[in-house]
């Protein structure tokens, strides 16, 4: 049976297409008045740093029932870092590739095989690797706050990441991959010629085919604050 923050997810997704329908004309209309110089004809390489918000289920807190047994200390709420760049195509459109790595948390394993038993010490980590445009709505606008949307395609990665191991012959590790979608939004603001910041919230729809730690749904919110650097490519500055 889906939980309630599956369906919320949907309905985050089908936010987004109306949104992105909606605002097609003004993207439109404002492109063409953008000069050639300036925020809108620059890339965008940076970092943001905030916070995982759990939308799934979490693993429960321990296991003891068979020869694998397993702690962890899973929160709701977890530390999130991103690096991206940002290559733009068009004053109203990017395309973004992010890399982003959150520890969910602390993972104890036992493994008794043979009268002996090893323990592994690690944690609970995803990593989420998104390829998504950048629709910039407003771009025809002055000043220095650029409201945008973003949606595309990405790969979720989740493991659980020894740390230390009792075991000398230790080869393998437990992970998932997922490939799903990735929408979200935010604002740019440009602080100088070469210098933005950047507030960004994130829905990203985790869920694997198989259990990592009895759990399938890792689906997640990021609220983030990203500082970036601004540039152009060589040899192709701005004209007026």
């Amino acid at each position: 049976m889906k939980s309630p923050r599956y369906f919320l997810g949907k309905r985050l997704f089908l936010s987004f297409a109306l949104t992105i329908l909606l605002v097609t004309s003004a993207v439109a209309q404002n492109a063409a008045k953008v000069e050639h110089s300036g925020f809108g004809w620059k890339h965008q390489a940076g970092l943001r740093l905030g916070v995982w918000g759990n939308l799934g289920n979490l693993p429960p807190a321990s296991d003891t029932s068979g020869l694998s047994k397993y702690e962890a200390d899973i929160k709701d709420a977890s530390f999130y870092f991103e690096t991206y760049f940002a290559y733009r195509f068009h004053p109203a459109i990017m395309a973004e590739l992010s890399v982003g790595i959150v520890n969910r948390g602390d993972v104890t394993v036992e493994e008794t095989s043979g009268g002996y038993t090893d323990t592994y010490y690690g944690n609970l980590t995803v990593y989420p690797v998104q390829l998504r445009a950048k629709i910039y709505p407003f771009a025809g606008t002055s000043g220095k706050l650029f409201p945008y949307l973003t949606g595309g395609v990405a790969v979720y990665h989740g493991r659980h990441d020894i740390q230390f191991s009792t075991d000398p012959f230790f080869i393998s590790e437990n992970a998932r991959t997922s490939f799903s979608y990735t929408i979200g939004g935010g604002i740019d603001y440009a602080v100088a010629n070469q210098v933005g910041l950047d507030l960004n919230v994130t829905f990203l729809p985790i869920n694997f085919s198989q259990d990592l730690f009895f759990v399938k749904d890792y689906q997640a919110l990021t609220f983030t604050v990203g500082v970036k650097y601004l540039f152009q490519a060589p040899g192709k500055q701005a004209s007026k």
